[in-house]
């Protein structure tokens, strides 16, 4: 099951703003919000690519939820 958490942090850790990170990967920048809040999952042709220009294993969309850091 994908977990959009993991997606957030993926494309933070990168720097990117869903704007550009849709706009790498050929994807509507709504598409990739939707993802990234849960409303869909993104085909598994999209979490290919997202894992390959996130530089993750697909599996790392997998795993158990991330808890945002807070800075302190």
């Amino acid at each position: 099951m994908f977990v959009p958490s993991r997606l957030r942090l993926a494309r933070q850790r990168r720097g990117l703003s869903i704007t550009s990170l849709a706009k790498e990967l050929s994807v509507a920048p709504r598409s990739l919000s939707a993802y990234e809040n849960g409303e869909y999952e993104p085909p598994i042709d999209v979490i290919t690519r997202l894992a390959n220009h996130l530089e993750v294993a697909e599996s790392f969309f997998e795993r158990e939820v991330i808890d945002p850091l807070t800075p302190q």
